[in-house]
């Protein structure tokens, strides 16, 4: 269940960064775009009102904005799919299995696997191998964010 949780973390973390690029691609382009008055340099022959959006395109072009924000896209729609597989995971957990999810994770507090095994009636080898069986099936979703490369 940690694993849950973790990619769950993982994916807020990735939607701000994304969130972050959105917002300094948008600050770029009010330097560029966002006067009401025309600029002073529009009067004169030697510059056009298509020079601005040239030098906007290479500005993100140069500082890589664009790119960054398909691949933090990416990241976060990744995350969104695996984590959406661990839902439907622990949507289809029933009877000892749900039950032992529940009192583990969903809560107001954390039980211990002892407690779990008193209330549930059950030896604490039996839930151990539960508790493992839950962690596996929800592993099998996970996969972390990898830095990259730079």
């Amino acid at each position: 269940m940690e694993n849950y949780y973790k990619q769950k973390a993982e994916m807020e973390i990735a939607r701000e960064r994304l969130n972050s690029k959105l917002e300094e691609k948008e600050m770029v382009y009010l330097r560029f775009f966002g006067a009401k008055e025309l600029d002073s340099n529009f009067t004169t022959n030697n510059y056009h009102p298509q020079d601005k959006v040239t030098d906007y395109l290479i500005e993100l072009e140069e500082r890589g904005i664009d790119k960054e924000i398909e691949d933090l896209r990416n990241e976060v729609n990744v995350k969104k799919y695996y984590l959406k597989k661990m839902e439907t995971v622990l949507e289809d957990l029933k009877g000892l299995e749900y039950e032992f999810l529940k009192l583990r994770y969903f809560e107001k507090r954390k039980y211990t696997l002892e407690e779990i095994s008193i209330k549930l009636n059950y030896s604490i080898d039996r839930i151990k191998q539960i508790s493992s069986k839950v962690e596996q099936s929800i592993k099998r979703y996970y996969t972390p964010i990898t830095p990259k490369r730079w």
